[in-house]
């Protein structure tokens, strides 16, 4: 009885680290097969990893979680590799596909924290290494929009001071 309760754990734990039908993903982001758009689609039961909503699969589309330009901005050099990899890659809708593409994704999840909270909720396929960065980055965006804030509240007060 042992045996068998250890063979379906461990194939219980091997099939839990795979991208059902998007391709078989580790916990690092390596994979073994390129992505076909449909199989996501069909993955994330064409569900916007963003908002959440379900869609028809032609009113959806499949877009990497972390794209270069963000890899590249936050020093993610060791993600550049996977970019394509079906553990970066989820369904979105064409809304939350066009306010994130207008935005840039840490823009887009720091004006909408639902939405990456819906990342995780859903993320079940995205690869840790993926939902790590992620994280990384948005902490240091947020810091950066911190930064920001107070530089125009000073030049404010600085304004109205002179005045």
């Amino acid at each position: 009885m042992d045996s068998l309760q250890e063979y379906l754990s461990k194939k219980f734990k091997r099939i839990q680290r795979r991208s059902y039908e998007g391709g078989n993903t580790d916990d690092n982001g390596s994979s073994n097969q390129s992505y076909n758009p449909e199989r996501i689609k069909r993955r994330d039961n064409y569900t916007c990893g963003y908002c959440g909503s379900e869609r028809s699969p032609n009113k959806l589309k499949v877009n990497q979680i972390v794209d270069e330009r963000l890899a590249t901005k936050y020093n993610l050099t060791d993600l550049i590799q996977k970019l394509d990899n079906p553990g970066n890659i989820v369904s979105v809708c064409l809304p939350c596909n066009r306010e994130k593409d207008r935005k840039g994704v840490e823009e887009f999840f720091y004006q909408h924290p639902e939405r990456f909270g819906n990342l995780f909720m859903q993320g079940k396929y995205v690869c840790d290494r993926i939902l790590e960065s992620l994280i990384s980055v948005m902490h240091s965006y947020s810091e950066e929009k911190k930064v920001e804030e107070i530089k125009k509240t000073k030049e404010l007060f600085d304004v109205s001071e002179e005045t």
